[in-house]
């Protein structure tokens, strides 16, 4: 289990991870353990998300393994670094799943080359917009713009993509003041 099984909904995430149980009403004695299984499960989400992973296979296939064990879902993202680069259409298989077609971000082929070797390879999956044949796109800056990004990077876009005051609802992510917050239940 890992970060990318929990859900956007707090309330659906008690059980989310068998790894961390985080019924309402828990034990303080269990409190320091689901803390550790939540910053386990967050180093292992930056992992995946900030080039810790390199590719393994043969031809043109790209193989991850990820820290977190996922199973792709729409907005699943990775980065990894290529082994080598591809000399036809490639395809990509993470945690065993796929192998799948690893697309250009416009959901086209990628041309020879295009995968090079000891490049920073970030892609998503596609599913969420292309759900009758989902892949893995890429989401590469432009060779001229950042190549890594760090999780101060990441939390800094994501604060600016967040609303800055209390969504209506339960389980709904917002920015206040620095800090991530996360909504309790109806606001007003």
């Amino acid at each position: 289990m890992s970060a990318f099984d929990w859900s956007t909904n707090a309330g659906l995430n008690a059980i989310a991870d068998k790894a961390m149980p985080v019924p309402d009403g828990v034990s303080a004695r269990v409190y320091a353990s689901l803390v550790r299984g939540l910053m386990a499960g967050v180093a292992q989400f930056i992992a995946d998300t900030s080039g810790a992973l390199v590719s393994v296979g043969l031809s043109d296939l790209y193989a991850v393994n990820t820290f977190s064990g996922l199973k792709p879902r729409p907005g699943t993202m990775i980065a990894f670094w290529a082994h080598r680069t591809n000399e036809a259409e490639p395809s990509l298989m993470v945690d065993g799943y796929g192998p799948v077609a690893f697309l250009a971000a416009d959901g086209g082929e990628l041309a020879p080359g295009a995968v090079v070797q000891g490049q920073l390879q970030m892609v998503a999956w596609d599913e969420a917009v292309s759900p009758e044949k989902p892949a893995w796109r890429k989401i590469n800056p432009a060779a001229t713009d950042l190549q890594v990004m760090n999780a101060q990077t990441a939390m800094e876009a994501l604060a600016a993509l967040l609303p800055k005051e209390a969504p209506d609802g339960a389980g709904k992510l917002w920015y206040n003041n620095g800090m991530f917050q996360v909504t309790t239940g109806a606001q007003s």
